[in-house]
């Protein structure tokens, strides 16, 4: 029996620091565009606030993402992830553990095909047996 086809995990990157709502919106869409397509989405918007004082606080949220970063296949960058000292950090990562890089892109279309090439590639993504009769 083929084993079944398992979502490949992607996380998501980009500004938060000092902008309103800490650009969660814009994460939590990337998050659903990515879901729609089938992926397992790691969104640091949607984890749990550290418990630790607030001068640590920086250091705590970059540990949990980067832990959950590591357990991906891609990185999913937004607009602006260049200029924030941790998605910078965290596309460093993701480059030297050879993750599959996505920058976001306004065009639905064009992001939904650069998406669909990753998921299309045999190795990544496994045929889905045949649903019985």
């Amino acid at each position: 029996m083929a084993d079944a086809w398992v979502p490949q995990r992607i996380y998501i990157a980009g500004p938060m620091t000092g902008l309103p709502d800490n650009n969660y919106p814009a994460f939590h869409d990337a998050a659903a565009r990515l879901r729609k397509r089938a992926w397992h989405v790691e969104n640091p918007a949607e984890n749990p606030v550290p418990d630790v004082n607030d001068n640590c606080s920086w250091t705590a949220y970059m540990r949990m993402g980067v832990s959950q970063l590591m357990t991906c296949h891609a990185i999913y960058l937004l607009p602006g992830w260049q200029q924030p000292t941790g998605a910078s950090l965290e596309y460093m990562v993701a480059k030297q553990l050879g993750l599959a890089v996505y920058e976001h892109v306004k065009q639905d279309d064009v992001l939904q095909e650069q998406l669909q090439q990753l998921a299309s590639k045999p190795s990544l993504r496994p045929e889905q047996p045949p649903i019985p009769a």
